[in-house]
């Protein structure tokens, strides 16, 4: 008799715009990003920063009733967010500067960074622009989805 294959827990970090699309759900996007969160709330964890800039920004951004929201607080109970440093080292905020990359954003790339897969999910335009893309995944190993490639990668 052979074992059943448990699925692998996965951290995911997410782009506050994320949240705010699957709480608006009224488009394809909308409805991928509320697919990610529920596939991500099944079995897999999110990862933040220890200094709570990211979840300061998805609380200053979301607001009661979004799905967003009742997400980010059920993950909460239970105990389902990663804390992780979001410094980057000179080498890689250079490496991004070169790039336009948002200096905004940069604490979701760190945290990404030291999570075990590296997956970043974001929407944003400029998370996608050719040399900010190539970037991420050449000079700092980031994993790079679109919220419709990480929830069937979630549901794996």
């Amino acid at each position: 008799m052979t074992a059943a294959r448990l699925p692998l827990e996965r951290e995911y970090v997410l782009d506050t715009q994320i949240l705010l699309e699957a709480s608006r759900a009224a488009s394809e996007l909308g409805y991928a990003a509320a697919d990610l969160l529920f596939a991500i709330a099944d079995r897999h964890r999110v990862a933040v920063d220890d200094g709570d800039k990211i979840l300061a920004e998805y609380y200053d951004n979301l607001r009661p009733g979004m799905l967003g929201l009742y997400w980010l607080k059920r993950m909460t109970q239970r105990k389902r967010l990663s804390y992780r440093s979001g410094q980057l080292s000179n080498y890689h905020r250079l490496a991004l500067d070169s790039v336009g990359f948002d200096p905004s954003d940069r604490v979701f790339v760190g945290v990404a960074r030291r999570t075990a897969q590296r997956l970043l999910v974001a929407e944003e335009r400029h998370f996608w622009n050719s040399r900010c893309h190539q970037c991420l995944r050449q000079k700092i190993g980031i994993a790079l989805l679109r919220a419709a490639e990480a929830c069937a990668h979630a549901r794996e």
